[in-house]
């Protein structure tokens, strides 16, 4: 199994985790002509997956290294999984 955290999150923590990344960032996205996606202002290219075809999003977050994992699936198969840093993915703002 991978690691897991094992933090204690205030409320308001729990609260901005949840609205920063169940809307939008875990999702599907579709592959364009170039074989790749579109994140926000981000571009991956993704390997064996056919053109116009839906690919799963799911991304990890690690609070220490202040890095997020995005992982792509393709019909249940992991098919690239990309770091970048938090950063780089939208703000929350309440």
């Amino acid at each position: 199994m991978g690691k897991h955290l094992r933090t204690r999150y205030s409320a308001k923590e729990v609260q901005e985790i949840l609205a920063r990344y169940l809307p939008h960032e875990i999702g599907v996205e579709t592959i364009d002509p170039y074989g790749r996606i579109s994140f926000h202002t981000l571009r991956f290219a993704i390997h064996g997956v056919p053109i116009r075809e839906e690919v799963e999003l799911w991304i990890s977050c690690h609070r220490t290294t202040r890095m997020a994992r995005i992982r792509f699936w393709y019909r249940g198969r992991l098919v690239g999984q990309q770091e970048v840093k938090t950063e780089d993915l939208p703000k929350v703002h309440f």
